[in-house]
């Protein structure tokens, strides 16, 4: 229910309504407000990617920085919370700012640049010793 309820329900930001849910209770059904539950679950998860962001655009060439600042790619089941990308750019201004978008397809977008950067690799880094 709980994975249910976070795939459906999930946003940063400011709600666009109270999030109420049916929870099973001995024999009856309860309904819960999980508005501020997942409000704190997914807006923790922010100073990590943000942190995460800043250090590698420090590890880049100064001269890609800008470059890389504004090509942030969100995939993967995250990328399906509501408003990230807007909460992202909104917290990465406090570090020069950045533009950030979402992949068309989030559950399968690492799998599609993994296959990108494997059709880009010269024949020599497909030899296995």
């Amino acid at each position: 229910m709980a994975k249910k309820w976070k795939e459906h329900s999930s946003y940063v930001g400011e709600p666009k309504e109270e999030i109420i849910v049916d929870a099973p209770v001995d024999s009856s059904v309860l309904k819960l407000s999980i508005t501020k539950e997942i409000k704190n679950a997914c807006e923790s998860i922010i100073p990590d990617i943000v942190g995460g962001i800043s250090k590698l655009i420090s590890t880049y060439d100064p001269d890609f920085q800008e470059e890389l600042r504004n090509n942030i790619w969100l995939a993967g089941g995250g990328s399906l919370i509501r408003n990230i990308d807007v909460v992202l750019e909104h917290e990465l201004e406090l570090i020069d700012g950045g533009k950030v978008s979402k992949y068309k397809d989030p559950v399968y977008g690492g799998a599609d640049g993994a296959l990108k950067l494997a059709m880009d690799m010269p024949p020599e880094f497909w030899q296995t010793a």
